[in-house]
């Protein structure tokens, strides 16, 4: 059992004497304060001093009354009290002490006092005054009686005035004042002990606003209460304070309120607390402290890659996502996400939560936007935005003069101008070609803008046909679109096809030369718009049109029929009475006449050396054309420089062909073919001295002989005489032929 010391005060009332009567000053405790009394009369003025513990009041207190009543007396270990009459001459002056015993809960303490006296006869009484007044020991000169088994007394004899006693197991009810006597108003007289039993104090509990902004100040009051017994005690004891953090103790705190600037690290903290008397409480459960703070900043994960122009690159088509906006902000913001749409301006809601699920991208929207609202402050409103860079690669559009294309290839007259514009959709700007189908050529092309432009400043039919754009961007499948130019122009002649213009043929009843005349137009020329002029007249015939290598070409295949000699001639085609082209069809009988010499002779007369004259006797039905004959020197190349004259000799169809061959040097002898229509006649050979006819006798004649020739058949035979000059009417003789005109005419008319 653990023995509390404490420090007995006794009673005294000293009475001091000096002139008059002196005043008879008793004392009582009760609930924790000391009332003094005296006797006298009650409506007397009286002066009262009190000194506690030594130290004086400042001033006295006039009363009227026979008593004084000093509060809280347990603060003070002696208290004195003097009272005067006024006009009397004695000085009353009565000290008060209080013995105080302290114990804590469940321990055991002696409690002791010294009695006036002890009477010899009766019993002496010891009073518990607490939340009740009690007797708990009677004493007789013999023996103790105790109320409860908790008491012991231990003064021997039991007569004796030095009152000792034990309290055992003490609860907080054992606490008050324990006073004895012969009567119960012992109970509250003074002389008597104040039993003080500690506990601990109440657990506390942290009460405050928990929930507060940022850089404010948070006030936490550690709530607990005292539990020490009697009450008039525990009111005079504050109780001191510990705080922890973390379970870990705050230096300086120590007061009942703890008051924090707030951060938002304290929302990790957990704040706790004890209150302490002489026993200290338990710990308060933890509290934490909720800050409340807007976001400085939203934080999209992951974070998008963005190009150089700070924007996320996606193609139309492809989602975007998922995506999760972060914001710290206490209590949790309201997230939300939108896109804007360029089209109208307007911002669309996507996802009501801070979590955006794959999302189709589209050329309208220009960003997707994270909004963080917090609740507390209406007005508030965070955002972060993805700027969005779509990429998209439409089909080609295509357009001319002007005018949209509708799949229909356009019309347009030959000779007119055609501007074509194609435009590619595209971002980034696209690569755009422009090339005739079927063709590798590029007409034009561009990177730097969505729109191609291309004109034709002057239509021609061989501008008809597909065209194709052409719009490519790095990772998407190129786009095209092929549209048709229908270029209108009327029929006439294609002169970059093969086309024979000169046919030979027989005549009769039942013969037809088949003409194939090339040509451009658009549309395809009616064959019922086609009609042929000939020798004798307009025909009646029907010709047949073929499309070609393209839509613009067109062969027109006619049968002319060739009944008589006199249908060899020139033949015009007709488109709806315009002239396109002529053929000519002529006699293809022409053969070498058996019957005659082919004569071979170099020319001697001044202007025609380097010549040779070649007379070649032929047969045919109907008068060859001169146009129609050619010749082949010996290396197969057709002789430009040749001069031909076709005379009619004796019968009707018995001709001759005299040519001037320039023969000027040994590397030019040797075989020459006569052609007629392109059909082989004859070959001769000239060599440098011989003469004759091929294939047959061969005889040598000098210059003396052609000379006597020529000048004989000038003079006898004037017919022939025109033959020759037309024949030696040539490019390489025209001085010479001047003058040899001029004097064939002059023996003419001699």
């Amino acid at each position: 059992m653990e023995r509390v010391m404490f420090t007995c005060f006794v009673v005294c009332g000293l009475l001091s004497t000096a002139q008059g009567a002196p005043l008879d000053i008793s004392t009582k405790f009760m609930d924790g304060n000391v009332i003094f009394s005296w006797e006298g009369d009650p409506a007397q003025l009286y002066y009262v001093l009190i000194t506690r513990d030594g130290v004086p009041d400042s001033n006295w207190n006039d009363i009227t009354g026979i008593q004084y009543t000093v509060m809280d007396a347990l603060l003070y270990d002696s208290i004195r009290i003097r009272v005067d009459v006024p006009g009397g001459g004695a000085t009353n002056n009565m000290t008060y002490k209080v013995s105080k015993i302290e114990s804590n809960v469940g321990e055991s303490v002696n409690i002791s006092w010294t009695a006036p006296y002890f009477p010899l006869a009766g019993t002496y009484t010891v009073y518990h005054t607490g939340n009740v007044n009690r007797s708990i020991i009677e004493v007789t000169s013999s023996y103790a009686t105790f109320i409860q088994t908790k008491y012991e007394y231990y003064s021997r004899p039991f007569t004796s005035t030095n009152i000792n006693f034990n309290v055992r197991d003490i609860t907080r009810d054992d606490a008050g004042y324990y006073n004895g006597g012969f009567s119960p108003a012992a109970a509250w007289s003074g002389g008597g002990v104040v039993l003080i039993v500690h506990d601990k104090p109440s657990k506390p509990n942290i009460q405050g606003n928990l929930n507060i902004l940022v850089d404010s100040y948070s006030e936490q009051n550690c709530s607990s209460f005292l539990t020490t017994a009697p009450d008039y005690y525990a009111r005079l004891r504050p109780l001191s304070y510990t705080w922890y953090v973390n379970n870990t103790q705050l230096d300086r705190e120590t007061s009942k309120t703890l008051r924090l600037r707030v951060t938002r690290n304290h929302k990790y903290n957990h704040y706790s607390c004890t209150a302490r008397d002489k026993l200290e409480s338990n710990q308060s459960d933890p509290v934490i402290i909720n800050p409340l703070y807007t976001p400085d900043n939203l934080n999209i994960l992951p974070q998008p890659l963005l190009n150089s122009n700070d924007k996320l690159a996606v193609k139309e088509g492809e989602p975007i996502g998922p995506y999760t906006c972060t914001a710290d902000c206490n209590p949790p913001c309201d997230m939300t996400w939108k896109y804007k749409d360029v089209t109208n301006g307007q911002f669309i809601d996507v996802a009501s939560t801070a979590f955006l699920y794959s999302h189709i991208v589209n050329r309208s929207i220009a960003l997707y936007r994270c909004i963080a609202k917090y609740p507390p402050d209406k007005d508030f409103k965070k955002i972060e935005s993805i700027n969005l860079d779509v990429l998209y690669l439409d089909e080609p559009l295509v357009s001319f003069n002007g005018s949209s294309y509708s799949n229909q290839a356009v019309q347009a007259q030959e000779r007119t101008t055609l501007h074509i514009s194609c435009n590619v959709p595209a971002n980034p700007n696209p690569s755009i070609r422009l090339r005739r189908s079927g063709s590798t050529d590029i007409l034009t092309e561009t990177s730097t803008s969505e729109v191609l432009s291309y004109s034709i400043p002057r239509l021609q039919c061989s501008d008809t046909g597909n065209y194709t754009c052409y719009g490519d961007l790095a990772g998407f499948t190129s786009k095209q679109t092929v549209f048709g130019v229908n270029v209108i122009c009327k029929p006439r002649f294609d002169s970059m096809e093969d086309f024979k213009p000169n046919y030979g043929s027989k005549s009769g009843g039942n013969v037809y030369v088949s003409v194939a005349v090339p040509l451009i137009a658009n549309p395809a020329p009616q064959a019922s718009y086609i009609t042929w002029f000939g020798p004798t007249g307009p025909l009646t015939i029907s010709s047949i049109v073929s499309q070609q290598s393209a839509i613009y070409k067109h062969l027109v295949t006619s049968s002319i029929p060739v009944q008589d000699p006199n249908s060899f001639g020139n033949y015009t085609m007709m488109f709806n009475g315009e002239s396109i082209v002529t053929v000519i069809i002529s006699a293809e009988e022409i053969r070498i006449n058996s019957s005659d010499l082919i004569e071979i002779n170099k020319g001697g007369l001044i202007g025609l050396e380097g010549t040779v004259f070649v007379k070649v006797p032929v047969f045919s039905e109907s008068p060859p054309i001169t146009s129609h004959i050619t010749w082949l020197n010996p290396n197969g190349l057709m002789i430009r420089d040749q001069s031909i004259v076709l005379q009619q000799r004796n019968g009707v169809y018995n001709y001759m062909i005299t040519s001037i061959l320039p023969v000027s040097g040994g590397e030019q002898y040797g075989e020459y073919k006569l052609l007629y229509a392109n059909n082989s006649i004859t070959t001769i050979r000239i060599t440098e001295k011989a003469v004759g006819d091929v294939g047959r006798e061969k005889k040598t004649i000098n210059v003396l002989y052609i000379h006597t020739y020529l000048f004989n058949t000038l003079y006898y035979k004037k017919r022939t005489l025109l033959y020759l000059m037309a024949c030696l009417f040539s490019n390489y003789f025209r001085d010479f032929l001047r003058l040899l005109i001029h004097y064939i005419i002059s023996i003419i008319k001699d």
